[in-house]
C-alpha cells in the first residue's frame, strides 16, 4: 500500500503486477505495464495473500 500512495502523491497510478490477460466478461480500466498519469486523490487498494486473506484501503487526499 505505501507505495501506492507514494504513486498517488507523485500524480501516477502504478501498474498492476501480474495482470496479463483481461477478461471480456469483466470491462476494468486495469494498469498494465506502464504507470498511469492522473490528478485523482482517490485511492482505492485492494491486496490478497495466497491464504485467502484479504484487505482494503480507501484513502481521500494525499
Amino acid at each position: 500500500a505505501s507505495g501506492s500512495l507514494v504513486g498517488l502523491k507523485q500524480g501516477i497510478i502504478p501498474p498492476t503486477l501480474n495482470y496479463e490477460t483481461p477478461d471480456p466478461d469483466c470491462p476494468l480500466n486495469v494498469v498494465r505495464n506502464e504507470p498511469l498519469a492522473t490528478d485523482n486523490k482517490l485511492f482505492l487498494k485492494i491486496s490478497t495473500t495466497a491464504f485467502g486473506q484479504a484487505s482494503a484501503s480507501v484513502i481521500c487526499g494525499v
